[in-house]
């Protein structure tokens, strides 16, 4: 459970408690102190559902997301089942997110081993000298490199051979 949501739920717990003794503040002190709870918090969650009447929290400011990532990974997995050769870009369209954000939940599945049934690539390039290579052994070594480097890796598909 994430802690705000414990700490919500032991909010609503002590204000249930102040209900149940006829609201004698000194009843529920003693009995979450022995919880562990802090003086202070008691007083300050009573004093909450006194003023409000309840004592939810407020909703965290900010842009909510439009995908958990656990749903994209899931829809990710399914997209890519049904046709490995799918273009980043039209998932990215299905799942109703920008490209950038597509690849870095896809990494994010990479990185956590999870399966994204994704057609390798006929002919991989090695980042560092430029070659073709065989796609598995070029995956492991990007996820061996850039992993102890912490180095983001280049874009393979600029080939700037500068002659």
């Amino acid at each position: 459970m994430a802690p705000r949501q414990s700490y919500q739920d032991r909010a609503k717990r002590i204000a249930d408690f102040y209900l149940r003794v006829d609201k004698d503040r000194e009843k529920v002190l003693l009995h979450f102190e022995d919880e562990g709870v802090p003086a202070r918090t008691i007083h300050r969650i009573i004093r909450l559902y006194e003023k409000r009447g309840d004592v939810a929290f407020k909703k965290i400011p900010g842009r909510g997301k439009k995908i958990s990532p656990e749903e994209a990974h899931e829809k990710i997995a399914a997209m890519y089942k049904e046709n490995p050769k799918l273009p980043s870009g039209e998932a990215a369209r299905a799942l109703g997110v920008s490209r950038s954000t597509f690849l870095r939940m896809l990494a994010d599945m990479r990185a956590q081993n999870k399966e994204t049934f994704r057609a390798p690539a006929e002919s991989a390039t090695c980042p560092t000298c430029r070659q073709k290579c065989d796609p598995e052994v070029l995956e492991s070594f990007k996820a061996n490199y850039y992993l102890k480097k912490k180095v983001k890796p280049r874009n393979s598909n600029s080939n700037s051979d500068s002659s």
